[in-house]
């Protein structure tokens, strides 16, 4: 039962391993244990059951917790709405320059507003705006990156208007085209 688990897996049936997990966990050897729990954590994962992720992920060791698992836990808490639980593993996930960390500073800043700390949030919409991963992440980085910039540094002309205008160079057919017009003429 454990192979055809991870067959399963593999094959992306995350339905099947979240059916069918439950009952091999419960009779796991200690050697396959920590195995389970994260696969059925990132099926419940990938089927948008973020509750029984996150109580799977949280049986995972810390010690074993990687970028992914991390993710996991992270945005799990932050589609719960514990945003200020959802920092520091989305936090943790941050630091190549890759997808991964594109995305999860995107929801780590979301999660600095939600927390009330925008000047931090700042600083992780500007980690998502960069380019060659997600492109629709980036522009919504950027946008909210130049938004908090207008917002917290209005004394410091020179970053809002070049993030502002970098904006509009960058995305000149954007929706917000308009809103960061007013914002640069008000900046």
């Amino acid at each position: 039962p454990y192979y055809l688990l991870q067959i399963e897996y593999r094959n992306q049936n995350y339905n099947y391993v979240a059916d069918n997990g439950e009952n091999l966990l419960n009779s796991a050897t200690d050697e396959v244990r920590d195995d389970l729990v994260r696969v059925m954590a990132e099926s419940f994962f990938e089927a948008g059951d973020y509750a029984q992720a996150l109580r799977y992920i949280s049986q995972y060791p810390a010690e074993l917790m990687g970028r992914q698992e991390n993710y996991i836990k992270g945005y799990s808490l932050y589609r719960l709405a514990r945003y200020s639980d959802a920092i520091v593993p989305l936090r943790t996930v941050c630091g190549p320059s890759d997808g991964l960390t594109q995305i999860a500073s995107y929801h780590l800043a979301e999660c600095y507003l939600y927390s009330g700390d925008k000047a931090k949030a700042k600083s992780a919409f500007s980690m998502a705006s960069v380019d060659g991963f997600d492109d629709e992440i980036a522009e919504n980085a950027l946008l909210n990156y130049g938004r908090l910039t207008f917002e917290l540094d209005s004394n410091l002309f020179d970053e809002s208007e070049n993030t502002l205008k970098k904006y509009l160079n960058k995305y000149p057919q954007s929706l917000h085209y308009e809103e960061v017009q007013t914002l640069l003429i008000a900046a």
